[in-house]
Order: structure tokens, then sequence, then C-alpha cells
């Protein structure tokens, strides 16, 4: 599940921070993200509220606190910046 969500989250992730136009100018500023996902995009990674809402099933929703790693964080903007994500 660990990985599966991690691999949902950075594919979301480079795909969003395409779509999105904002740059990220180096490592050592702090970003966040809202990442969606599944049917309808109901369920969500929010870094900035530190949640994650997952739809148990269609009608139920649970969220729960959840959060990254200082680590995993740095890793994901450590891609993103190494495929230089922000040019497209």
């Amino acid at each position: 599940m660990a990985k599966w969500l991690a691999g949902t989250t950075l594919f979301a992730l480079l795909y969003l921070s395409a779509c999105s136009g904002q740059r990220v100018k180096s490592q050592s500023e702090p970003f966040d993200f809202v990442l969606r996902y599944g049917v309808n995009a109901v369920n969500s990674l929010d870094t900035f509220r530190d949640t994650l809402a997952v739809a148990i099933t269609r009608d139920s929703l649970v969220q729960i606190p959840f959060s990254l790693s200082p680590a995993d964080m740095a890793k994901i903007q450590q891609e993103l910046e190494k495929i230089d994500i922000w040019a497209y």
C-alpha cells in the first residue's frame, strides 16, 4: 500500500506540477501540494493540511491526519527538479 501510495503520489505530483505553471526555485524553499486521485478524484493527499482522505466505499470518506516526512518531501522535490518538470 505504501509503495502504491508513493508511486501514485509522485506520478500525480509530476502531472499536477507540470500543469500548474508554478516553479519551485530551489530545494531550500518548502513546497506543499494537494494530490487528488481515484474515481472522481475523491481520494486526496493534502500536504498543506497534513491530511489523507480515502473513499472506503461509495458512501464513506475517511480522513485522517497524515504527513510526509521532511525526507520524503525533499526527495519528491529533488526528483521534480532533476527532471526539470517546471520547464514544460
